[in-house]
């Protein structure tokens, strides 16, 4: 139940600063890779510090879902400028 709510909050946090990295990227001929990449250390770095303790906690759907949500927005719209249509396997 606690690492839950902490997984939540995690995924909530990651998912908000990674919103504010993308409203100063433009959507067409944006930053280059190397730039983009850094931009979305940022993300992994806030999802990553909590992980250490949550062990058994990821092994559940449910928090393996919430992570992967934040993680496939920033594939999207930092990584690879794909769509939003594409599949989560593609990326």
């Amino acid at each position: 139940m606690l690492m839950r709510v902490h997984i939540q909050k995690t995924a909530e946090k990651a998912g908000k600063g990674l919103a504010n990295l993308c409203r100063l990227m433009p959507n067409v001929g944006g930053l280059r890779e190397r730039s983009r990449r850094m931009l979305c250390t940022v993300m992994e770095s806030i999802i990553m510090y909590g992980a250490s303790i949550w062990g058994k906690a990821v092994t559940k759907e449910v928090h393996r879902k919430a992570l992967r949500s934040v993680q496939r927005k920033a594939a999207i719209r930092v990584v690879i400028s794909a769509y939003r249509t594409a599949s989560t396997s593609a990326l």
